[in-house]
């Protein structure tokens, strides 16, 4: 997996079945995990196989993942 430092610029675009849902820049962030939990907040409420398209600026890689978010005694994030 590509690294991320916290000095990176990252753009992010979630969609489900081809609707944008959330479209931001991030930065401050120095991991796929502080992205997913930043982005955990960001989707509250949202439910169902999401598609994840993050894009560094700062280091010129992007990524293209799908993920689960379900609702059980609180929000659950699995990332496939």
């Amino acid at each position: 997996m590509k690294t991320i430092n916290s000095s990176d610029v990252i753009f992010a675009t979630v969609t489900q079945r081809g609707a944008t849902l959330y479209n931001a820049r991030l930065s401050g962030l120095s991991s796929m995990a502080d992205v997913m939990r930043f982005l955990h907040k960001a989707l509250a409420g949202a439910v169902g196989m999401l598609t994840l398209t993050l894009r560094n600026g700062t280091q010129g890689w992007s990524r293209r993942t799908s993920f689960k978010l379900a609702m059980a005694e609180g929000v659950q994030l699995s990332l496939f």
